[in-house]
């Protein structure tokens, strides 16, 4: 029990404002000794109901004794409090996140948040005393609506145990523009007691939604939803979506350029493999991002820089849950950061918001006893990318929605709104995502393995699939935030480029075919001059992902 307002209320069922002078000298009484004067055990022989909690009465009396001796209380007003008799209203405290049912993830999110930010004192110990002594009423971002779908969906698609598989299912969404945090969900019941927790995979005190510093998770690894940030990058250095690269499967990757950490040189024998077991050819970046090529798409990160990437994840909100610096060697492209599901979710938020992203808030306003607004943390919206850039990221995000690895969850949207999204899949079907947003609100749905490996493709909830039920959870929650707060067109730009071209930029060109000793013959034909627009023609063909890397979609 901290302070005089918590003992109003277990006590007495009241505030410390509407105390009687008897039930606050009746509280003080117990300050002395806890145990001998508590009145929450109405059986004790010394200090009970049978004898009018009489160890407390008499320190309760010998109080306001005091209290007339120094004047600090009239005549009057000492004998009424001592012929008051000692009758507390036990009430048992709501506290601990357990008792804010479906939200209990989200209510401990917002309690790091108060122990956490220096908004709330200077030392750990000065927010830790702040946050139990404060009597505090906090207002939070939390939308009972979408919380509630975010939820239900959980429960109807992915159940909290599975045999021989430690499954995780969850949910985050973010309000677009404004970084608030709507709802946030996971398929474990919330305790903090190791009796509890022991021993039932049911329950758990680790919020999978967010960073360890905010709720004990190391985060997961997003696969190809990540790719995003190479898109962005690929973009913003002048390349187009029309652009074709070396995406043939093969095991000398070789050398990735990194400004800041030196050149990435990939494991020799590395040789990663696309979703679908695509065999390789030269993808557009449109062929790649629609269908989430991973070969593709190193072939796209051969022509950047990994650090430029890295930075470009970092500029959306994006770091590795554990705290530690995103990992920048070339299977980075394809996701293999652990990252926390809410930093994905406001990712998607500052794309859909033309590139300006916004940290994450979940405290609109707190408000202590005496009335007084106490400052709270705000979001900060920074520009990740240009509008120009955002567009061009609308383009190839919104044909992911509409033609490709992301039309499952856009089929499903009751009522439909315009999305932007990408899936991912890590290695082995072990973690499955499903990230995107309207205009207005941004939802990563994941089903995770929390420790352990589990192919998904091959295990099925009473709900289907288990690797598809993100796409059974994310239209849920985005169908109740289309309904509540609309969602308009995005701005798109594709598929040439939508940037100059950076200093150093660079194309591919493909290796020249080999051709048999030459024949006497006729004259060769003279080449079309209007061979596309990067001097490339479509070799056709298509792209396949090796052990230990994300396989895509």
């Amino acid at each position: 029990m901290y302070g005089i307002e918590a003992a109003a209320n277990y006590y007495y069922s009241t505030t410390a404002a509407n105390l009687s002078l008897a039930q606050a000298a009746s509280l003080v009484a117990i300050v002395n000794n806890p145990v001998k004067f508590q009145l929450d055990k109405p059986d004790s022989e010394t200090n009970g109901v049978a004898n009018g909690f009489e160890a407390n009465h008499v320190r309760r009396d010998y109080i306001l004794d005091r209290m007339l001796e120094f004047k600090k209380i009239t005549k009057e007003e000492h004998d009424a409090a001592i012929a008051e008799p000692v009758s507390p209203a036990i009430t048992e405290p709501s506290t601990g996140c357990q008792t804010a049912g479906n939200a209990a993830y989200f209510c401990d999110y917002v309690t790091h948040i108060l122990q956490n930010d220096p908004a709330f004192g200077e030392s750990a110990d000065e927010r830790f005393l702040n946050f139990r002594r404060g009597g505090y009423d906090v207002y939070t971002t939390l939308d009972l609506d979408l919380q509630a779908a975010a939820q239900q969906a959980i429960d109807q698609n992915v159940p909290y145990t599975f045999p021989g598989w430690d499954v995780g299912a969850v949910i985050s969404s973010v309000q677009v523009g404004t970084g608030r945090v709507l709802a946030m969900a996971q398929n474990k019941h919330y305790s903090q007691d190791p009796a509890v927790v022991a021993g039932r995979a049911d329950y758990t005190g680790i919020n999978y939604n967010t960073d360890y510093d905010y709720g004990g998770s190391s985060g997961f690894q997003p696969g190809s939803s990540y790719k995003v940030f190479t898109l962005a990058e690929w973009l913003a250095t002048g390349h187009s979506y029309s652009e074709r690269v070396d995406s043939r499967r093969k095991s000398n990757w070789g050398a990735f350029r990194d400004s800041c950490l030196g050149t990435q040189i990939a494991d020799p024998g590395w040789n990663p493999r696309n979703d679908a077991g695509e065999a390789g050819g030269n993808y557009s970046a449109l062929e790649s991002t629609i269908g989430s090529i991973n070969t593709g798409f190193l072939g796209m990160a051969k022509l950047l820089d990994q650090c430029h990437i890295a930075e470009k994840a970092q500029a959306f909100g994006v770091h590795r849950a554990d705290g530690d610096p995103l990992v920048q060697f070339p299977s980075a492209v394809l996701g293999i950061n652990e990252v926390a599901p809410l930093s994905m979710a406001t990712a998607f938020a500052g794309i859909a918001n033309n590139g300006l992203a916004c940290t994450p808030i979940a405290i609109d306003r707190i408000v202590d006893r005496d009335g007084n607004e106490v400052p709270v943390p705000k979001s900060t919206c920074t520009q990740a990318v240009s509008p120009e850039v955002a567009a061009g990221m609308h383009y190839g995000l919104r044909r992911v929605m509409t033609s490709g690895t992301g039309s499952q969850s856009n089929g499903a949207l009751a009522p439909w709104a315009p999305a932007i999204g990408k899936t991912g899949t890590t290695d082995g079907a072990k973690d499955t995502w499903m990230v995107g947003a309207s205009t207005s609100v941004a939802t990563a749905a994941a089903v995770v393995s929390v420790t352990g490996d589990a192919n998904q493709r091959g295990l099925y909830f009473d709900s289907g699939q288990a690797a598809t039920a993100r796409h059974r959870m994310w239209p849920m929650v985005m169908s109740v935030a289309n309904a509540k707060y609309g969602g308009g067109t995005f701005t798109e730009d594709g598929p040439g480029a939508v940037a100059p071209r950076s200093g150093d930029f660079e194309s591919y060109s493909p290796p020249a075919p080999s051709t048999p000793p030459a024949q006497p013959g006729p004259p060769a034909a003279p080449v079309p001059a209007d061979i596309g627009r990067d001097g490339l023609s479509d070799l056709g063909g298509r792209a396949t992902n090796g052990p230990n890397d994300p396989v895509g979609r």
